[in-house]
This record gives structure tokens, C-alpha cells and sequence, in this order.
């Protein structure tokens, strides 16, 4: 791997190369070189974040290929009366310019709208202003006819009749062409123009995805500078130079680009979860490549002969950021691979192209920008990077970490204290997908909602759905009066402004076959009466409403629900109300449309985040244990990682924001993330606590040395994210809080409660029981380590401590307390005794895998001096260390003692030999 990397640094301009032709690429995804077109699609329909195989989701689907779409624009024309004979007159001409202008496919208006009348003894079925009216008798006409017709009172014109509504019904005209043409406002200024000086709102499912895009678009537009100047701001703090801020804000503009690239080629689209995308990896990929920057810098002011031999400033900067950075990368990818199995297509899709971000911009840090530093060479002057804020940052952290440290058991309490108070937030969450409420305000979407769902009664839809095994079965009277009652019940929710059915236009059409008398406005109990009825009073607008064969039908609701929530608390009441029911065994009744599937994926949006975290938690600790090389610290790295989890959970409960789709991504993310800066401490922390042989110390020094880079990319996350609050939708705006906080918290936790919690322990990496240097086979060579693998040596020799001495240094001395024993790794020792007459004696010498001072080490007391005849390295046995590899490691603590068990032996046989030996020489 190291010899790839570096291949970086030893032909730049090869990778300059690479890296400028799979830019092109990526960028003729995005753009039509030839035309200009954009090819990225966006999405900004609810479709993406409903479970897509889903039984709520099928039903649905199955319902709008039954009785068509409900994609539909309803633009409402406020007035003081609308039947007047100038407002009607408006009205059809409005309606006329409607059904002519671009992406139109029908209108339904008082001008288009059939209704079922009588004019003597023939049954009319014409539009309420065919012929359009003359007088003021024809107008008031018109309303009685409007107000007595069930199936366009209240949803054609308000029961005060102020208002009126435009229902157009789009063409196949492809979204993006919608969208980008804002078809949409143009058909709000047709009816504004024609309308003179009566108000004007606008809504419908049409109109709400339109909007909805132009968001996107606007945020995008808006963030992507936006966040690219905040991370140039901080790195021009931070590193003061131009190359300081150039080389890692190209680094994460190309990888944001080749993402960009890679969903245009992949036909992944922009929606309202995976817009989070380019602004999440610009502020992930900027944390990533500051690492190189920061060591870039550091190595400019190393001894020169140093980085001259590692091949230059860039190259040594690569040599020792390679390994954290691939391993952060890693732990981040797990976290966005773990929502790869999500039931949302759209989340799906947002951690798929995140985990091709995050993997492009890990390659881009560790290539591209070695090579631009190395084509651009050490600069001739660099102004320190702390210049100013350097002594008081470092002085601040230092107190910080110490005061952590010598209240060790006070964080971990209040951390316990934090994960209990979190815990109880929990149970507060609340399941919610903001529909409306995605709006401030303050926008004009919003405010022409409330307008039509106030004056219309009610401005969003679903359907209740009748099936029955029998064909013709809504032909039997039962069946319609079953039907006629339901949809009696539901006008009576308060939730909901209106709902007509089929049964509203047999009921219609009795009356008009019987002289328009009022009395008839109801079902006939005659089967084949009604079949005469529709023979010969039958319209186009049934086919929204029941099947050609009967078999099946639907009422249309328009409900004035703003939240999924409250859409689900409906849906319930509706379905135990149908539970209670006598309905005919036969029939068969669901709730389903858009919002409903959405609010019915409640379970399925708490499930998936059980799933997801599990997953990736899971994984992390895996790797945690595999990197510690123990499944104890495996636990003891998740733990400063599950706080801000627990955190973001609980600010969910405690604050009432909702969890969804795009709020649920933050502790995924934020996991994959917060992760990276405590692996980078407690790897820190495991050098610097081995080195100076004290854990507390090493914490500290572990801090001071990661705190000012950890601080400078949370900075820039936390900074990144607060962007999103900004942008105009709500569930972005309330993403980019919580993953803010959340993160904030986390590097809080990592200065404080990380440092308290590692002074108590003693850290092995895989990498370092793999590459620490013990010499050749310490297993064969030193018999402490018979039976054991290089590794487990390494192990043993990581978790005790391995000291250094020169030569002429005094280890031990007669009569000193003795607490440890020794083992030579490298180099000579002498043991000697003085004598009566106070010289010196030798009587042996120690060299490698000789064991010195066990006699002190078992019996409280040295019985000889120890000094180093040679420099030497060895190892410190003691009763600390000892327990803990106990404790960490007990197979291979097991081995060890037994080790030593047969050193002593040795040793006492080797006694008993010579003093039998002396004996034999002396005669005795």
C-alpha cells in the first residue's frame, strides 16, 4: 500500500494527469458537452422516501394504476361571490386559457365539471355553465345547482362561496422540463391575469413537487459556495498560505464532482434526501484532507536531514497520515454503508453514493494533494499556523485534559448521568415526515396551502378503497348504502374537509331521473334500476371513482392534515371505525395515497434505524477490536462514540423534533464520523502512554497533541452542516442543527470524558503488535515469550513497558525495594555483589531474554545490583501491568507466567547444581 502511495510523490504529474481525465468524465455525466443539458435529475416527490416493497407501497401503486394519478395543480380564485355573472364569465374564461396552456392534459372547473340535472322529463348531464349564463337568475341558478351537487360542493367552490378551484390535470410533460419552465407559476399568472384584482393561491401535488425541486435547486445553488468559502476561511486560519487553502479545497470539489458525476450516470437523482450529499462531503472530505496539510506543515519544521531521507516534506506528510486516514475512512464508509439496507429508496441511494464520496475523496487526499504539494515544493516562508492563538489554545487544553483526567470518576458518572437523562428522551420521540410544515411560514407555498385548505376545505388528498370478490358488487344497494354511510362518517372527522364517492353520483343520478326532487338525493334499492341510471346518466369523472366492472371503488378524501403524524393518527381512527363496521364479509376496505404510505412507514423509518445502527455499530466495534487488538478496548472506543448517538436521540425526544427519513441519517453519519477523531486520539494516546510509561501523562500528551487539528475539523463539520438551517426546507434545516450539536458534543466529549476515560488504561494496536520492534523471533529468542506468536510478544511487551537505559545506568541496587523484574531485549547487563570489603564482584551477566531482578520482584527485596554494561532495552514486568495483561489478555498472561514459573525453576535448579557442585569441590 505504501509503495502505491507513494507513487504519488515520484510522478505527480502522472496522477495530475489521471486525476484531470476522470474529471472530464464525471463532468460530461453532469452536462451534455454537445447540447448543455443537464443530465442530473431531480426528485422531489415523496416517492423516494416511501418504502418501495413495502405492502402499503404496492397497494398503492395497484390503486393509482386502478383509478388513475392524483398528480394534479388546484389553483384557487378567492372573490367576494363567485356567482356573479362577472365572476362566472371569468371563471369560463379562465377556465378556456387553462386547458390551452403548455403541459395542461384536462381542467376541472365549474366550466368543465359535469353536472347530472333534469329539464323535464330527460336527464341533463352538462358543465354548470353550459350554456353559460345570462342573467342574474341564471347565476343564482348555477348556485343552487352547485350547492345541491355532493360531489362538487366544497371541493369546486367554498360553502361560503368566496372561493373556487381550478383542478389541472398535467400532461406527460417530463418533470425536469415542469419544473425548470416553472410551468406551474405560469398557469398562477394566467389565472392572476385573467382574474383582475381577486386572489390568487396555488397548490396540488404538481405544484408542491415543482416547488419542492426549485428548492433544491436553490439550496444546492446557495450551499455549495457557501460551504466551500466557510472551509476556505478555516483553512486560511488555520494554515495561513495559499497552498494551505488551495490544495484541500480541490481535493474536495473534485471528489464532490465525481460524485455528482457518478449519480448522473447511475440515474441517481437529487431529492430530498440525497441533496444532503455534496454539501456533506464537502465538510467530511475538508476534515479528511486537513490531516494532510496539518503534517505537511509539521514536517517543514523538522530536522531537514529527517524529512530529506523520508523524500521530502510530502512525502513524509503521506508516510504518516496514510494509515489514520484510510482507517477514519473506513469507519466513516460503515456508517453510510449501513444504511444500504434501508427499506427508502432514497436513503439507500444516499449512502451508496456517500460511501463513492467519502472512498473519492480519501483517494484524492492521499494522491492528488501529495502530488500538488510536491509539484508546488516547500514554500519559502511560512507564517506559523498558531501564530497568536497558540499558547492560550495549547494552555486551555492542557487544563482542560488535566482536569478530566484527576476527576476520572466524576465524567464517567456524568456521562452515565447524560446517557440516562438521553435514554428518557427516547421514549419521547415522535415519527414524522413534515409535509407542508417542510415549508416556513412565510413561503409562498405555504401560505397558499393554508389559503386552499382553509377556504376549499382541504387541500390534501387520499383515498378510501372498497374491494369485493364479486363483479358489479357497487351495483347492489347494500354495498352503496354501506358506502354512502362511510363517506358520511368521514365528512364528519374534523381532519377532513370533504370526501365524495361513487355513491354520491348514484345518488345524483336518482334525483335527476326523478324531476331534480329533492326527496330522491339518495340511493335506490333497486340493483337494476341503477343500472339504468348509469346507462344512460354515466360520465367521464366515474372513472376516478369506481371501476368499469364495480368491482371496486374509492372514495376521495381531502383532508387538512399537515404531518404525516397527523395523517397516521387519522388513517387509525379510520380503520378502527371500519373494524366496527358491518360491512358485507365480501368487501374488503383500505386507506392508502402518498401521505398515508408515508405516515404507515412510521414502523418501518424506526425499524430501519434499530437496523442501521446496529449494523454499524457493530462493524465499528468490530474494527475498534481488530485495530486494539482486544475485544475489551473494542468496547472501551465504541463508548466514547455511543454518547453523542445517545445525545442526538434524546434532542429528538426532549425538543420534539421528528424523526424521518432525512433526520434519522444524522446518527449513521455522525457515528461514522465522531469515530475517526477518537481513533485518532487513542492511537495517539497508546504511543504517547508507552513512550513516557504513565497513562495519565500519555492522555495528556495525547490531547495536547490531537486537540488543535480535531478542533479545526470540527470546526468545519459543525459549520458545514449549520449551512443546511439556511437553505429553505425544513427537514434539511433540522438535519443540519442536530448533526451540528451532536458533533459539537462530540468533540466535547473527546477532549474531555476520552481523556478521563483512557488515563485508566493501556492501548495496543493491531498495528502496533504487528510492527513493534522486539528483534528477530522474540517468541524463539526470549523464553518470557516461549510458546507465544510475534504477535502475542508484541502484545506483552505493549501492554507492560519497554525502557530504555544507556550504559554505566544503575537498574537495580542491593537492598532496594523490589517491585519488578526485568527482561534484556537488547544489550548486556552485569550482575555483581559488592563484598566485605566494598568492591565490586561480578557474578553473571545478562544478555538477550536473560530475566533479571525476579528475586526482588517475588520476595520484596533486592539481593543484587544491576547495571547496564552496554545500552540496553528492556522490558519492565510489575504487578500493575501484570494484572492488566491478566485481565486484557488472559491466555496469553496465562502463558507468560508459566513462562516464568519455568525461568524461576531454572533458576533454582541452576542453584542447586552449583551449590552441589561447591559441595562436591570442597569435600564436604
Amino acid at each position: 500500500m505504501r509503495r502505491a502511495l507513494e507513487f504519488s510523490i515520484r510522478h505527480p504529474f502522472s496522477i495530475l494527469i489521471v486525476v484531470l481525465a476522470t474529471t472530464g468524465f464525471f463532468a460530461t455525466r453532469i452536462v451534455d458537452p454537445m447540447t448543455g443539458e443537464l443530465k442530473l435529475r431531480i426528485d422531489p416527490s415523496f416517492d423516494a422516501i416511501l418504502p418501495d416493497d413495502a405492502e402499503a407501497r404496492v397497494y398503492y401503486e395497484w390503486v393509482k394504476e386502478e383509478f388513475g394519478d392524483d398528480q394534479s395543480l388546484i389553483i384557487a380564485l378567492v372573490v367576494d361571490d363567485i356567482f356573479t355573472l362577472d365572476n362566472l364569465h371569468r371563471v369560463q374564461r379562465i377556465s378556456d386559457l387553462l386547458e390551452s396552456a403548455q403541459g395542461v392534459d384536462y381542467v376541472t372547473s365549474l366550466a368543465t365539471a359535469d353536472h347530472i340535472g333534469s329539464t323535464g322529463d330527460n336527464v341533463d348531464t352538462r358543465p354548470f355553465l353550459d350554456p353559460a349564463p345570462e342573467s342574474e337568475a341564471d347565476a343564482e341558478r348555477i348556485r343552487t345547482e352547485v350547492h345541491g351537487n355532493p360531489v362538487y360542493a366544497g371541493s369546486l367552490v367554498s360553502p361560503d362561496a368566496t372561493a373556487t378551484a381550478f383542478i389541472v390535470y398535467v400532461d406527460d410533460t417530463p418533470e425536469q422540463i415542469f419544473t425548470s419552465q416553472r410551468l406551474d407559476l405560469l398557469m398562477r399568472e394566467i389565472v392572476a391575469e385573467a382574474s383582475g384584482d381577486a386572489e390568487v393561491f396555488i397548490s396540488g401535488t404538481a405544484h408542491m413537487r415543482s416547488a419542492t425541486s426549485r428548492a433544491l435547486q436553490a439550496d444546492l445553488a446557495f450551499m455549495l459556495p457557501t460551504v466551500t468559502l466557510l472551509m476556505a476561511l478555516i483553512a486560511l486560519w488555520s494554515f495561513r498560505s495559499p497552498r494551505g487553502v488551495s490544495v484541500p479545497l480541490l481535493t474536495i470539489l473534485l471528489a464532490t464532482l465525481w460524485t455528482l458525476g457518478l449519480m448522473a450516470w447511475a440515474d441517481v437523482p437529487i431529492n430530498l434526501v440525497t441533496t444532503i450529499t455534496p454539501v456533506l462531503l464537502l465538510t467530511v472530505g475538508f476534515a479528511y484532507s486537513v490531516h494532510i496539510i496539518a503534517d505537511y506543515y509539521q514536517a517543514l519544521e523538522r530536522e531537514p536531514a529527517e524529512i530529506d531521507s523520508a523524500g521530502g516534506p510530502a512525502a513524509w506528510a503521506l508516510h504518516h497520515v496514510s494509515l489514520p486516514v484510510f482507517l477514519t475512512c473506513l469507519t466513516t464508509i460503515v456508517g453510510f454503508l449501513s444504511l444500504t439496507i434501508s427499506q427508502f429508496p432514497a436513503v439507500r441511494e444516499f449512502g451508496m453514493v456517500s460511501v463513492f464520496g467519502i472512498s473519492a475523496t480519501t483517494l484524492l487526499t492521499l494522491t492528488l494533494s501529495p502530488a500538488l504539494l510536491q509539484i508546488l515544493g516547500p514554500p519559502k516562508r511560512r507564517r506559523d499556523a498558531s501564530e497568536g492563538v497558540s499558547d492560550w489554545f495549547d494552555t486551555w487544553v492542557s487544563k482542560v485534559g488535566l482536569f478530566s483526567i484527576r476527576h476520572r470518576r466524576e465524567f464517567l458518572v456524568a456521562a452515565g448521568a447524560i446517557a440516562c437523562l438521553t435514554i428518557w428522551g427516547i421514549f419521547q420521540i415522535r415519527i414524522d415526515t413534515h409535509l407542508i410544515t417542510n415549508f416556513s411560514v412565510d413561503d409562498p407555498v405555504r401560505i397558499d396551502f393554508e389559503a386552499i385548505n382553509e377556504s376549499l376545505e382541504g387541500a390534501r388528498p387520499f383515498s378510501v378503497v372498497l374491494q369485493s370478490e364479486n363483479e358489479e358488487a357497487f351495483l347492489e344497494p347494500d354495498n352503496l348504502h354501506a358506502l354512502d354511510a362511510l363517506t358520511s362518517w368521514l365528512e364528519d372527522q374534523p381532519e377532513i374537509g370533504g370526501a365524495t364517492s361513487f355513491a354520491d353520483y348514484v345518488k345524483l343520478l336518482n334525483r335527476a331521473f326523478n324531476e331534480g326532487d329533492s326527496d330522491y338525493l339518495r340511493i335506490p334499492d333497486d340493483s337494476n334500476l341503477i343500472k339504468q341510471f348509469l346507462l344512460f346518466g354515466e360520465t367521464e369523472d366515474l372513472e376516478d371513482y369506481v371501476a368499469s366492472d364495480y368491482q371496486n371503488t374509492l372514495i376521495r378524501v381531502r383532508s387538512n392534515c399537515k404531518t404525516t403524524h397527523e395523517i397516521a393518527n387519522l388513517v387509525e381512527r379510520i380503520e378502527a371505525h371500519i373494524a366496527e363496521s358491518d360491512f358485507p364479509e365480501e368487501i374488503e376496505v383500505g386507506v392508502t395515497g402518498n401521505t398515508v404510505v408515508l405516515a404507515q412507514s412510521i414502523d418501518a423509518i424506526a425499524n430501519g434505524q434499530v437496523e442501521s445502527l446496529s449494523i454499524a455499530a457493530l462493524f465499528i466495534y468490530i474494527m475498534l477490536a481488530i485495530l486494539f487488538a482486544s475485544v475489551r478496548m473494542g468496547f472501551f472506543g465504541l463508548m466514547p462514540n455511543i454518547l453523542p448517538i445517545l445525545l442526538f436521540f434524546g434532542l429528538l425526544g426532549l425538543t420534539g423534533v421528528p424523526l424521518n427519513a432525512t433526520t434519522g441519517l444524522v446518527a449513521c453519519v455522525v457515528l461514522g464520523i465522531a469515530v475517526d477523531d477518537t481513533i485518532h486520539f487513542m492511537t495517539r494516546f497508546n504511543i504517547e502512554a508507552r513512550e513516557g510509561a504513565n497513562e495519565k501523562e500519555g492522555a495528556l500528551a495525547a490531547l495536547r497533541s490531537v486537540a488543535r487539528p480535531v478542533t479545526i475539523t470540527t470546526a468545519g463539520l459543525v459549520l458545514g452542516f449549520l449551512v443546511f438551517t439556511l437553505g429553505d426546507l425544513r427537514n434539511q434545516a433540522e438535519f443540519g442543527v442536530l448533526a451540528a450539536l451532536v458533533l459539537a458534543f462530540a468533540w466535547a466529549v473527546d477532549v474531555t470524558f476520552t481523556p478521563a476515560l483512557c488515563s485508566g488504561l493501556r492501548i495496543v494496536t493491531l498495528w502496533d503488535a504487528l510492527t513493534y520492534d522486539l528483534g528477530e523471533d522474540p517468541q524463539d529468542s526470549i523464553p518470557l515469550f516461549s510458546g507465544l506468536s510475534g504477535r502475542q510478544a508484541r502484545v506483552v511487551a505493549l501492554m507492560t513497558n519497554v525502557v530504555k537505559h544507556s550504559a554505566g545506568t544503575p537498574i537495580f541496587r542491593a537492598g532496594d525495594v523490589g517491585d519488578s523484574l526485568c527482561v534484556v531485549i537488547d544489550g548486556t547487563l552485569q550482575v555483581s555483589l559488592k563484598t566485605t570489603t566494598g568492591r565490586s564482584s561480578e557474578l553473571s551477566r545478562a544478555h538477550r531474554g536473560d530475566v533479571v531482578g525476579e528475586v526482588g520482584f517475588y520476595y520484596g527485596k533486592r539481593t543484587a545490583d544491576v547495571a547496564a554494561l552496554t545500552d540496553v532495552r528492556l522490558l519492565r514486568l510489575d504487578n500493575q501491568n501484570l494484572k492488566r495483561l491478566q485481565r486484557r489478555y488472559p491466555r496469553i498472561a496465562a502463558q507468560v507466567l508459566w513462562n516464568l514459573s519455568k525461568v524461576m525453576a531454572s533458576r533454582l535448579s541452576g542453584a542447586a547444581d552449583r551449590e552441589k557442585a561447591l559441595t562436591t569441590q570442597l569435600g564436604v
